[in-house]
Order: C-alpha cells, then structure tokens, then sequence
C-alpha cells in the first residue's frame, strides 16, 4: 500500500455545460483505438495488414539512452534496446531485423506512423518537415517518445504507411522521473480498430492522457484556474433502484470494521454483507477490478495506464443514457490525473490516483468530457445543492478520511458524518442504494474479507438490521448495476459476479455459492494477485485477455461497441460464467 512517489503531469476538466439528459455519447465511445506509451521495457506489436506510401524525417542526434533505430523487415517488433550512440538516427546496433527504432525530436513529439522499406540498418527515411519523429521498422502503432532532443533534419528513403493494424499499449511507470519512463508495456491487437495517420508537428491532437500531470503546487494552482466541470443529468429507472452510490474505506480487517460504532450504526440502517471479498492486495487493483471487471495481475500501486480499448462501467451506463461522476475527497480540480496531491498545509497524503480507477482507464481519460466528470468532493455538494447528483456515483474519501493513513475509527466517523444528513435529504434519496464497503483487509495473510453495508431508500425498511451472507466481491459492484438497468456486459469477471441478493429478487438473478471461500474448510483466500499485464512480482507477464464476447448472462451480453472492438483478437481470453475468480495461487487456467 506503499504511495506511488511519481509526480507525472496531466489533463484538467471540468465545467462543460452538457446537455440534459445525458449527451450523445457515441462521439466518446472506445472502438479499440490505439494507446500511447512514452518508453518500453517489454513490447509486442500486432502486424499491419495493408500499406501506402509516404515520407518522413529521422534524427540528427539524440542523445545516450534514447530509443534507437532498428531495421526493416516483416517481422514488425519494436526495439527495446536504448541508444548508445550519438550519431545521426541513435541507431541500435545489436536491433534485430524488424524492429522500430527511436530518433529524437522536438518538443511537440510528434511521431510518424509509418514504417520504412529499406532493409539497411535503422530504415532510414526522407523527404519531410525538419522537426518530426524518425522510425526503423515496424507496423502502425502510433508510440511515442516524450524525450526530447535535437530536431530531425531529412535523410533519403522511402517509407510505407500501414493502414489496417490495431494496437493497444498498457503503460505503466514506477519512478519518479518527469519523463515517465514506462517498466513494462504489452500491446494486443484488435482487428477491427484502425491505425493513426501519419501526424505534422503542427496538427497534433491533445494528448488528455497524459497533458496535465503536474502535481507542484504552482502547476496545480495555474489548472485550477482554468478548470471545467460537467454534471450530467438523466432519469431512467432501474429496477431495484434508480441510483447508485459506492463508497471506498481502506484496509480494514472485518472483524475490526463491524465492531466500529459508527459503521455499525450504519449497518443498522440497512443490510451487513458478511461476506464481501476484495481481489486481490493491495489497493489499485480492487479500484481497477470494481469498474472493469478485472485486476489484469496488478500487483503493486503504481502508476498505471491501462489502454483504450478496455472498456469500463462507463461505457454501459453511457450506452443506455444513465449519468455518472466520480467525487474525490482533495482532489485538486476536476480532471486531475497526477499520482497524487498533498495537503499543501500538513503535506499528509489527501488525494491519490491509486483510488480513481477512471483515470487509470485510457478510455476514460483520454475524453475531454469524461474527465470532466472526475471531480472533488466539494462538487457533490454543488450537485446535490443544484438538484443534479447523477445515477451513479463513486465516492473515495482522501487518505486520511478513508482510514487508510489513520484508523477505522475516522473512517466510520467520516462516513457517518457524509451519509446520516443526506439519508434524510430528498435530493439524494430518490429510490437511490448506498454502498458501503472497505477495497481490502488489512492482514494480508488471511482470507480477504471486508465489511460490506447496503442501504438507502432502495433497500426495503424490513432488511434494516439484516445480514446478506452470500459470497459477493468487487465485481458484485458492477453486475449489481448491469443487472438492476439490464446493461449490457463487459465480457470479463463481472458477467458471472454474483447480484447483490436484494437486487437479485427484482431482477431474476440468482445467487451461486462458491464454498472454497464461504465454507467452514475455505481454501482461497483471494489475498494475491496472478500473472497479468501490470505484475511486478510475477513473470513471465501475461496480455490483456480479451474479454469473452459469446458470454450472455440471465440474458445480458456483452457491449456490441465491445464484440466490435475485439472480435478478432489475436490473444485469448479466460472469462467465464462463473463466481469462481482466479488470485495467485489459482491463476486463470485456461485461455481460449
């Protein structure tokens, strides 16, 4: 549970006065597009499939540990040998034939596309602007370096454009470096995406990924500045509740989370879930998993980015009109996407992106609305004032609030204070089902189970006081919402997750049991993380699986903007219909 120290920069947002209800949110939807990474450990690259013609400039100069040239030939891999020359183009000379090379470039980091016919060393090409990002050979992903140097000066050669490829990268970073050196990068491919287009220094798109970053307080307080924010509004109802809102406490054993007064209190007011699990330790990958229906192996709490064309709980409710936000106790202004932010009086660690598992979904902050919708805690307030809180709400305290830094006696506090005024509150309670739950327990070498709490107006006044022992998890959290608005399906854990009984009853879903956890001779203990794209302490890393895009659960399927994105896909999946999830030591076994 260690803070990631990294202080990268990034995107801003939030005020855009959107329509109501919801906008049209085709214009946003993730069709599998590619993703950028800044530098690479580890690297592989789908192959392109048809090509054009074009040209582009190489470096002049870059300097020692930038990315170098490779050569071209069909095997289209990329080179993960840095430079250690300083001549023209930083050629790797140990590149196996294939591989894409690095020049250097200016500071706009624009990057050609394309990839060089030559079979010479390092592909070198010719004939464009002075400025621009050189390639060896390779396919069409749109990679690019962030490091800066000597502006390209054109060379002579010919180059190809590949015009039906699809990428995707995951970018992960563990240092501290302003430059954001990635540790480990896997790339799958998605058939029915298409490539970027060769790109001018002067024509490039803003990178909201990665554009605002900045976490000094003089950075920061220049963003706030100029900060937007967006509430969407919308009413469609569901049928066990018409909103939802889940609230994130911290690594708290559920033995010591039940005997808390307050959370107690709050328990009586509704129903205790006794057997509520997290996935894995420690802490970002539970987020990740409660909106996208997977860990992906995430081990640690780094910096991550995963890529575009994993697709998240926002991607369902924007496909049947239903609003969202996410409100994030000192979170510096709406958009925000830095690794953290301190309080600037005591420097105790308030917000960190760790607990934002939006911003950590490319397809979520790679748009200039959604970011928009990631915003302060104070802004609940202004929503709620204003009569334009959304369906869906994910609320993350700060680290001192959530009881991570402290104890669960100031979670419980804090959690009582927010929610006992606006249980009385019309404005929020409209038909709305709070949630209530820690990401994970605090002895890593026990069972993780944590204390869950349903309540709200959606929850019958006769269930006050009651227990729920079934076997739920942070996928529970998703199919609850898909099954209550009969969503649609991410294709991964969270088809099968069990519904939360109260909501079941309504919607037709039935509890299954999974005794290896709930039995009295339990032998899973869902404390570990498995091999997967983000692992730090396992390897060999596995692929993003693709999502199972033929599983249909109590009649809900899978995203079509989904089917689309991966049908094709060149790597497998493990997703099944089931409550049994894999952890370390019981990996996915199967890939198909």
């Amino acid at each position: 549970m260690v803070l990631s120290k990294i202080a990268l920069s990034l995107p801003l947002l939030a005020g855009l006065a959107f329509a109501n209800p919801v906008p049209d949110w085709n214009d946003w939807s993730n069709t599998g597009s590619t993703t950028t990474p800044v530098k690479s450990s580890t690297t592989t690259m789908a192959t392109a499939t048809t090509t054009t013609t074009t040209s582009v400039s190489h470096a002049t100069t870059t300097a020692n540990g930038h990315w170098g040239w490779g050569a071209d030939s069909s095997s289209n891999t990329m080179s993960t040998t840095k430079a250690t020359t300083t001549s023209a183009g930083g050629k790797v000379s140990s590149a196996s034939s294939g591989q894409w090379g690095w020049g250097a470039g200016d500071s706009s980091n624009t990057m050609s596309t394309t990839k060089a016919t030559t079979t010479s060393a390092g592909g070198k090409v010719s004939s464009a602007s002075s400025g621009q990002w050189g390639w060896g050979g390779g396919d069409s992903s749109s990679i690019k370096s962030t490091t800066t140097s000597t502006k390209a000066a054109a060379s002579s050669t010919s180059i190809t454009k590949s015009s039906s490829s699809s990428t995707s990268s995951v970018t992960k970073t563990s240092t501290t470096s302003t430059k954001a050196a990635v540790s480990s990068t896997s790339i799958t491919k998605s058939s029915s995406s298409t490539t970027s287009s060769v790109s001018k220094t002067s024509t490039t798109s803003v990178d909201w990924v990665n554009k605002y970053t900045a976490t000094a307080p003089a950075d920061v307080l220049a963003a706030q500045a100029t900060a937007k924010s967006s509430s969407p509004t919308s009413h469609v109802p569901g049928k066990a509740f018409d909103r939802f809102v889940v609230i994130w406490l911290e690594n708290t054993d559920y033995n010591m989370s039940v005997a808390d007064p307050n959370l107690a209190w709050l328990a009586q007011q509704g129903i205790t879930l006794s057997n509520y699990f997290g996935v894995t330790h420690p802490s970002e990958p539970n987020y990740v998993a409660a909106v996208s229906g997977d860990n992906y192996g995430i081990d640690n709490d780094d910096f991550i980015q995963i890529p575009a064309n994993v697709s998240t709980i926002v991607d369902l409710l924007e496909d049947k009109g239903i609003s969202w936000a996410e409100y994030q106790e000192d979170m510096p202004y709406a958009g925000f996407e830095g690794v953290g932010y301190v309080n600037q009086q005591t420097q105790a660690n308030d917000y960190v992106r760790k607990h934002n598992p939006l911003v950590i979904h490319n397809s979520c902050a790679d748009s200039e609305r959604r970011l928009s919708q990631m915003k302060n805690l104070t802004a609940f307030y202004d929503d709620l004032k204003a009569d334009k809180l959304p369906q869906w709400m994910f609320v993350t305290p700060n680290m001192t609030s959530d009881g991570h830094d402290t104890s669960v006696t100031v979670a419980g506090a804090w959690t009582r204070n927010f929610l006992e005024p606006l249980l009385k509150d019309s404005r929020f309670m409209k038909n709305t089902m709070v949630l209530v739950h820690f990401d994970e327990n605090h002895t890593y070498t026990i069972q993780n189970r944590v204390l869950g709490i349903l309540l709200g107006d959606a929850v019958p006044t006769s269930l006050a006081g009651t227990t729920d022992s079934n076997f739920y998890d942070h996928y529970s959290e998703i199919s609850t919402v898909e099954a209550n608005w009969d969503l649609h399906t991410l294709g991964r854990w969270d088809a099968g997750a069990n519904v939360f009984d109260v909501v079941g009853k309504k919607t037709g879903d039935k509890i299954r049991d999974w005794p290896a956890v709930t039995g009295s001779q339990y032998s899973v203990y869902l404390n570990t993380s498995f091999a997967g794209a983000f692992s730090d302490k396992i390897t060999p890393r596995e692929p993003i699986p693709a999502p199972n895009i033929t599983m249909v659960h109590n009649g809900r399927s899978v995203l079509p903007s989904i089917v689309k994105a991966w049908s094709g896909a060149s790597v497998g999946t493990y997703y099944k219909d089931t409550v049994e999830i894999p952890d370390g030591a019981h990996p996915p076994q199967k890939w198909y």
